[in-house]
């Protein structure tokens, strides 16, 4: 059975020219089993937001907000059947695993923790001006720790991410506006492996306790996401409009093991162009809206060093490692079309929309996987040789607006 709960809740207030505003959240879920053995699983997420802004004499505003989010997840294992063993199974990167296995008596817990804080500054200029900015960068912060009923600390993992954004927009004259966007997001990570000994605190009753010795610091991931966009629209009339647009769109994923040297790493380079038209009738109740865009991705780099499968212990890289890296290790061109059609009732609106995708390419001819794929009962949905990496589907929709 399981149950769920969610509350949530505001408060903005006006003082000086200053607008400041709270805001949090709860949600929570609770799942178990009703059989033994008894398994029990509460996970909690508790968020908080703080933010102050200001709106300056010439129309231009700026918008300082922080906010806390704490994530526990606890799962407590409890009656078991005389003989039967508890399995502690945790998957730590590159296809490693702990698997711990032991005969369990008065139950078992475990907990999962995050905590995550933030900033996000936003700025943005008037739009009564012929040249209008809007500026935002956001900082984030995660941990995550994880304990057993004896508060062990096994695994942390830190996470650092920044994402700024610009959007510039320049009026030529009245039918002709040019808009810059970029954004940018960086995802670094570092995990830690704590090594604990355990020693004995009081000799006559037997007890244990345990002690944390030295840590491994191997683990490291690095995200990048980039996307620079150019947009020129032209305007016919007031019912009429038609943009074009060119961008570039920048991808990195890279992980690394520098215990054991594993790395796996793929850069990709996705050039785009678009073109787009928005009609509306004269008496304002017909209105169309068409969209085509393009793209081709291009591999910069791919590199696969990860080399840990044997006969007599099976690993998960191929789970863990070579599916995203061989996901990524594709070229290929797609074409994406929208057409959207809207009729304006006096007091709602109701319209039909329609989407196609098309995807033509092959993943990377030296992208193939040779071992003895471990666990292969639970691979996902990709071979392990080079494939085609084609997809293409259509989808249509109705929708209403009040």
């Amino acid at each position: 059975r399981s149950s769920d709960l969610y509350a949530e809740g505001g408060y903005t207030h006006k003082l000086h020219g200053l607008h400041f505003g709270a805001n949090f959240s709860f949600n929570g879920e609770q799942a178990y089993r009703l059989t033994d053995p008894r398994v029990l699983n509460n996970t909690t997420f508790l968020t908080f937001k703080l933010g102050v802004g200001k709106v300056f004499a010439k129309g231009n505003s700026l918008c300082i907000s922080a906010y806390y989010m704490r994530n526990k997840q606890y799962e407590h294992d409890r009656y078991w059947r005389p003989g039967e063993q508890q399995r502690f199974f945790v998957l730590y990167g590159f296809g490693l695993y702990n698997n711990k296995q032991s005969s369990v008596s008065f139950g078992v817990s475990r907990m999962f923790y995050i905590n995550n804080e933030g900033i996000d500054i936003s700025y943005q200029s008037a739009n009564d001006k012929p040249i209008s900015i809007k500026a935002n960068i956001i900082y984030d912060y995660k941990y995550m720790y994880a304990e057993e009923s004896s508060i062990i600390t096994l695994y942390e993992s830190r996470t650092h991410s920044i994402s700024p954004a610009l959007n510039i927009s320049y009026a030529i004259n009245n039918r002709i506006r040019l808009k810059l966007f970029t954004f940018n997001q960086i995802i670094k990570r570092l995990g830690c492996e704590n090594i604990l000994e355990r020693y004995m605190t009081d000799v006559v009753n037997s007890t244990y306790d345990y002690r944390k010795i030295a840590d491994e610091k191997n683990y490291h991931y690095f995200n990048l996401n980039s996307n620079t966009t150019l947009r020129a629209e032209y305007q016919f009339n007031n019912i009429s409009k038609i943009g074009i647009q060119f961008g570039i769109i920048a991808f990195e994923r890279k992980e690394k093991n520098t215990k054991y040297d594993y790395l796996v790493d793929n850069m990709n380079v996705t050039p785009t162009f678009r073109i787009d038209a928005d009609f509306l009738s004269p008496n304002s109740k017909h209105q169309l809206n068409l969209a085509l865009q393009y793209n081709k991705q291009v591999s910069v780099k791919n590199k696969y060093n990860v080399d840990i499968q044997n006969n007599s212990i099976p690993h998960l890289d191929f789970q863990t490692c070579f599916a995203p890296y061989a996901y990524h290790s594709a070229e290929f061109d797609a074409l994406c079309s929208q057409a959207v059609y809207t009729y304006h009732f006096s007091k709602f609106s109701l319209g039909v929309k329609a989407d196609a995708f098309l995807t033509s390419g092959t993943r990377l001819n030296d992208v193939e996987y040779n071992k003895t794929i471990g666990f292969n009962s639970i691979c996902p949905m990709i071979l392990p040789q080079a494939d085609k990496h084609n997809e293409k589907w259509f989808s249509i929709s109705t929708f209403i607006l009040f």
